[in-house]
């Protein structure tokens, strides 16, 4: 349960990256290549140069959103929680659009127990979802189903359970499987702060 959790935990956080479904934006071929070089070290546990490499790109390019993902997903590893919901902030006011972070940020608010901040944010999350499904372009919706499932379990809007019931299963993918099931089980079975507590952790278990 606990890999499936930070499996699901993944998907949130870094679901505007390498997401298909978002326009195709071209980014200059060397900051990909030193992205992914800031990846390969975050993989590794260099955590510090990792994030040295993602700064320096934004720093070189402040619309290059990989490199914020990169960041957040460090952050989120160092456990530097009040750092990371600062920086999710600023990122949310840059990228609006981007429930990832709208739900990231809702979440750090519920762990610090900002709620009315909290819910501000779940509700930005669900409304952009909302948009985000109803443009009848996204040919793979559960991710943002279940993200939304998550926000309206927080802010205890009971439609969450239709949500539930919308979920498609993809028998051929075994981790879209997983990751249904994982969020199944968190919604009839877990309060969302302890849910959340589990994504992100204060320290290694």
């Amino acid at each position: 349960m606990r890999v499936a959790i930070y499996i699901l935990f993944t998907f949130i956080i870094s679901s505007c990256k390498n997401n298909k479904e978002l326009p195709i934006v071209k980014y200059n071929s060397e900051l990909l290549d030193l992205c992914e070089t800031g990846n390969e070290m975050q993989s590794a546990g260099k955590f510090d140069s990792a994030l040295i490499v993602y700064e320096n790109i934004i720093s070189e390019n402040p619309d290059f959103l990989p490199a914020y993902t990169g960041k957040r997903f460090t952050l989120a590893k160092l456990f530097e929680y009040d750092t990371l919901l600062l920086f999710s902030e600023s990122m949310a006011n840059k990228f609006p659009t981007s429930e990832a972070v709208l739900f990231e940020v809702g979440a750090l608010h519920l762990k610090k127990g900002n709620y009315n901040k909290s819910k501000e944010y779940f509700k930005k999350c669900i409304t952009c979802i909302d948009k985000i499904l109803n443009s009848g372009k996204i040919k793979y919706p559960n991710r943002y189903i279940r993200t939304r499932a998550l926000a309206k379990k927080a802010i205890g809007d009971r439609s969450y359970l239709k949500d539930i019931n919308l979920l498609e299963r993809t028998p051929e993918d075994k981790m879209e499987n997983m990751i249904d099931s994982t969020l199944i089980d968190v919604i009839e079975k877990k309060p969302i702060i302890v849910f959340l507590n589990e994504i992100y952790p204060d320290s290694i278990r």
